[in-house]
């Protein structure tokens, strides 16, 4: 058997580096090689515009809405959907030019790719945490979430009244009925900030951010008025609110006990609780 490293051109360590692109110095380069390491860490598509953006500022050029631009404007959308679009700019006989149109376009292509994994990832996410009937949160994307309220926000416990007679009398399909037009109602009046959660069965949770338990009450007040058009089935809801005087879990369990005399109260009416924990 010959020798394996025959015919293997040996390295000539007298051969200088190759050299960089033309136009392009260290610095660029890094700071190519820094924003693609950003890119890893990015957790929303929001950062990774941010990372284009300043990438393109390290690169000497500037940026414009698309709206506004002229023949000096690369083609390059640098948004991704997250704002309206945007190009880069740069004199076209200029250094930063020969720049953009050097690296950005390899690296726009990463960041796509960056960007769509993220969109995915978000809706795998929405998805194991999103109930299919109401179009609310599930119960256990509300157990992840309600660690996260704070003293001055409050949570009601919402239960429809004589579901149980409702799904007897007309059917399983008239009370799934009933859950989705409500899941649909609580989507259009909630704030995007609130939260709002199918609990199990006929219960349905919303947390309200920054708002007093009276605040509360009258927004559930007028989604009742607005229920009482367009509930596909004559039923009504009753509600308890608990402002959040320290954990989520707590100020639920006191909503949950106004949720109970609004029932024995007489039904279709909202109770606000008397005390919270201050821990729990």
């Amino acid at each position: 058997m010959g020798d394996p490293r025959e015919g293997v051109r040996p390295i000539d360590r007298r051969r200088p580096a190759p050299g960089l692109p033309a136009g392009l110095d260290a610095a660029v380069l890094l700071a190519a090689h820094e924003a693609t390491r950003a890119l890893l860490t990015a957790g929303s598509p929001r950062e990774v515009v941010d990372v284009v953006l300043n990438l393109v500022e390290n690169l000497g050029a500037e940026v414009i809405p698309a709206r506004l631009a002229g023949a000096d404007a690369l083609p390059l959308d640098l948004s991704f959907g997250v704002d309206e679009p945007l190009l880069p700019v740069a004199d076209p006989a200029s250094i930063p030019r020969l720049q953009l149109e050097t690296l950005l376009p390899g690296f726009l292509e990463d960041a796509r790719s960056v960007v769509m994994n993220l969109r995915y990832r978000a809706q795998l996410r929405d998805e194991a945490t999103c109930d299919a009937l109401t179009g609310l949160m599930n119960r256990r994307g509300l157990d992840r979430r309600l660690h996260q309220l704070r003293p001055g926000d409050a949570i009601a416990m919402i239960d429809f009244d004589h579901f149980k007679r409702l799904n007897d009398t007309a059917g399983h399909a008239a009370g799934d009925e009933v859950l989705a037009a409500f899941g649909q109602l609580l989507r259009d009046r909630l704030r995007s900030c609130d939260l709002a959660a199918r609990y199990g069965g006929e219960e349905i949770v919303v947390a309200a951010l920054k708002i007093a338990p009276e605040v509360l009450v009258d927004r559930l007040e007028e989604v009742r008025h607005t229920w009482g058009h367009v509930r596909p089935q004559p039923t009504t809801f009753s509600a308890g609110v608990a402002p959040v005087t320290g954990s989520g879990g707590a100020a639920l369990q006191a909503a949950d006990g106004a949720l109970y005399r609004a029932k024995t109260a007489g039904r279709n009416r909202t109770e606000v609780a008397r005390w919270t924990q201050v821990a729990g």
